[in-house]
């Protein structure tokens, strides 16, 4: 389960839908049976003192959940709320997600700043914090579609119609969000398009570029020279922002700089405090 949820090529339309996999993984393995909103057995968890996976019973679903890229499941009120709630990820770990997602907002307001590159953040970080959508392609037709969710004020639109794959920076004229003043963005990009029933590998794009984009603009990604045989999954992982690094102790003693990364601190389930930061408490009581 932990190889398929790191798995970049992981079909969902966000990381929260992997989020709600997991909170049913517990209840089948637990209840021996799923009922995506069984009162019973999720009041349980959500009374109890302890996070889920702080308890005995929880430790083995700890390498699952540290697989989920659990910053971009909290770019929502209504998600941070949601995992909050079910008590099953520890609050501090929520809380310094939280904190780490609106620095990275709000330095993009900054004029020197227009988003990742491959200088600012390593191959090993995008692989963690890129957000990735997938979708299947039952037929041959003109394909559109949105990441769902906040993408940091980044509205990117994807289009396939059987031969190219398009992206755009989508801006509306009556849109003031934070970052449209910034003519360029810069996003880190991934994508891949594979035959479901086949290892077509002359369709599949592994190299992650660095895109500099305006406003409405659209970049052509693939030309293919033959259409694919369908179904087909057209897989893309996007970094839209440069992670936000400091050295800050934002959780009090427990937060520790992860070894594999220069950017990103350690958010292992075992290193989080089920006590939350008394910054937060305020926010989310």
């Amino acid at each position: 389960v932990t190889e398929l949820i790191e798995n970049a090529r992981l079909v969902t339309p966000n990381e929260l839908y992997v989020y709600f996999v997991l909170r049913m993984m517990i209840q089948i393995e637990l209840n021996a049976s799923c009922s995506e909103e069984n009162e019973i057995f999720y009041g349980e968890i959500r009374r109890h003192p302890l996070p889920f996976l702080l308890r005995k019973e929880g430790k083995k679903f700890q390498k699952a959940f540290n697989a989920l890229r659990l910053q971009n499941v909290l770019v929502k009120r209504e998600n941070v709320e949601i995992v909050i709630r079910d008590n099953i990820i520890p609050r501090s770990t929520v809380e310094s997600w939280v904190f780490r997602n609106w620095m990275a907002l709000i330095s993009i307001e900054s004029p020197e700043n227009f988003g990742p590159t491959a200088e600012l953040v390593s191959i090993g970080d995008f692989e963690t914090m890129a957000m990735r959508f997938a979708k299947i392609i039952e037929k041959p037709d003109y394909h559109s579609w949105k990441f769902l969710g906040f993408s940091y004020a980044f509205d990117l639109a994807m289009f396939f119609d059987g031969r190219t794959l398009i992206i755009k920076r989508v801006h509306q004229i009556n849109e003031y969000k934070i970052s449209h003043s910034h003519l360029l963005r810069r996003i880190m990009i991934r994508w891949n398009i594979a035959e479901i029933n086949s290892a077509n590998v002359d369709m599949e794009q592994k190299d992650v570029q660095t895109l500099t984009m305006t406003t409405n603009e659209e970049i052509c990604l693939k030309q293919l020279t033959q259409e694919p045989k369908y179904p087909c999954r057209i897989s893309i992982e996007v970094l839209f922002h440069v992670p936000y690094k400091s050295s800050l102790d934002v959780n009090g003693n427990d937060m520790m700089i992860d070894r594999r990364s220069s950017v990103v601190p350690n958010t292992s389930i075992l290193k989080s405090s089920s006590i939350p930061s008394r910054a937060f408490k305020r926010f989310f009581s």
